[in-house]
């Protein structure tokens, strides 16, 4: 009876001890699962939106000095040389060079400062009367010059119509004509060779008969000197007394054979003079032979170049034509543009600046001004800066996020200087992916534009950009 007691009561503690610890492992799992709700309402909770901070970046926009008061210049025209051999008469426009002094006006006085409010028509500053007056001085000279060009050049657009209307009617005639000229200019280079090779023929004919005669003379001199020694040799073996009539024949022989002997040897000097001259002009006569030939090959070369020119000028008569006339029409239209430019920008330069003031073209808030007394202008300088109206903020963001920021995606901009204040704006860029090196991680450059910013923000001013999960989803689904 007592060990069933011991038993019963050993049971019980097992069982409540089991009891005990079924219900701590429920409860253990119901918070596990309790816990596990509240990361995931926690997680959810943190993606619905995305904040990321960046500084405000103000647009502005810079009014300039937009007159055009550079120097006059006319525009180069078209030349014919390669389409026709040459400049047509009277096709040769005066062209103006560009000096290279810089026109300039002088700043009196500066009527702004920055961060004052101006409208359209406001008076920015004034400029000294003398360099304005400078300036309209040669504006007004440049119009005058472009004038005389535009005159000219409709004087040359006549000539050269007139001019193009008579090679029109000689290239015409250049099919019939131009085998004529090709022919006779043939002609005429080995008629100049024919007459080089006639005179080189004639002087070796004349230089080979003086050689005959040399020939002949020294022959002849030879047979004289025979005569002589023979006259000699009798006249002193002859006895003047006992042979008188002898020794006068052989005497008489031995003056005549001298006499012939002396005459030869002066024509045999002579001739081999005249045969040396004859050999000096027969290489001259040789080698203008040979130009002469060189010269009738070049020739031929340049008289086919100027047949097939010809040919090309017959067969195109009309579209060359066409085009001399039309780059002369376009010559003087690109004149008259030039002067009604040049008389544009005098009209425009008194309509900007009146009595040596210069106007706001448009107005805003003013930002920065570029210039101060005793400045100079040139064309396209600065004046003054104005705020744009555009306000941006650039985000780095991580490619995780990036789902929050796709173009065109809304978002709320709390700026530190307005903490009460929402403004609203839109992603208007993203950039290409980056690598940071350091972490490895990818991010993008996102441009977010401020709606409507008024003229309150500044330059660098801190501000964060909210994007929600639920305006994505909705632009996803838009």
């Amino acid at each position: 009876m007592k060990k069933k007691h011991q038993l019963f009561l050993l049971l019980a503690v097992i069982f409540l001890v089991a009891t005990s610890l079924i219900i701590k492992t429920a409860f253990a799992r119901e918070e596990g699962k309790k816990q596990e709700e509240s990361k995931g309402q926690k997680t959810e909770a943190a993606e619905t939106k995305y904040t990321e901070s960046g500084n405000v970046d103000v647009g502005t926009k810079t009014l300039t000095l937009s007159l055009d008061i550079s120097e006059f210049s006319t525009s180069e025209g078209f030349s014919m040389d390669s389409f026709m051999g040459g400049m047509m008469p009277g096709m040769e426009l005066q062209q103006d060079s560009t000096s290279s002094d810089t026109r300039t006006l002088k700043v009196e006085e500066v009527y702004v400062e920055s961060g004052q409010e101006i409208k359209e028509g406001d008076p920015i500053l004034k400029l000294t009367e003398e360099s304005v007056n400078n300036i309209r001085i040669e504006l007004t000279e440049d119009v005058d010059s472009a004038k005389t060009a535009y005159e000219q050049a409709v004087s040359v657009s006549r000539q050269s119509t007139q001019q193009a209307e008579a090679d029109y009617t000689i290239n015409t005639l250049y099919a019939d004509y131009g085998d004529f000229e090709y022919e006779q200019a043939l002609k005429e280079l080995d008629d100049a060779v024919e007459e080089k090779q006639e005179e080189l023929e004639k002087l070796q004919e004349t230089c080979e008969e003086a050689r005959q005669e040399l020939s002949e003379k020294q022959e002849l001199l030879t047979e004289e000197k025979k005569v002589l020694e023979n006259a000699v040799f009798t006249e002193e073996g002859t006895d003047q007394e006992e042979n008188l009539y002898w020794w006068i024949v052989a005497c008489n022989t031995r003056k005549e054979a001298q006499s012939m002997v002396d005459t030869l040897e002066k024509e045999i000097e002579a001739l081999q003079a005249d045969i040396e001259d004859y050999e000096a002009e027969i290489e001259d006569a040789q080698r203008e032979l040979i130009l002469s030939e060189q010269a009738r090959e070049e020739g031929k070369v340049e008289a086919q170049k100027t047949k097939s020119l010809r040919s090309y000028q017959a067969e195109n008569a009309q579209e060359i034509y066409d085009v001399v006339v039309g780059q002369s029409d376009f010559n003087e239209q690109q004149a008259l543009s030039d002067y009604e430019e040049a008389a544009g920008k005098l009209e425009q330069f008194d309509q900007v600046i009146v009595d040596n003031v210069i106007y706001a073209e448009e107005g805003g808030l003013i930002t920065e001004v570029l210039v101060a007394a005793g400045d100079t202008l040139t064309q396209d300088d600065g004046l003054i800066s104005l705020g744009s109206g555009e306000a941006t903020i650039t985000l780095s963001v991580e490619e995780d996020d990036l789902s929050f920021t796709g173009l065109g995606r809304a978002a709320d901009i709390v700026i530190a200087a307005f903490p009460d204040q929402t403004f609203s704006g839109r992603v208007t860029e993203i950039g290409d992916a980056q690598i940071d090196n350091n972490t490895n991680k990818t991010t993008y450059s996102v441009v977010v534009t401020i709606e409507d910013p008024g003229n309150l923000l500044y330059q660098d001013m801190t501000a964060e950009v909210t994007f929600y999960a639920d305006q994505a989803e909705g632009d996803k689904k838009s």
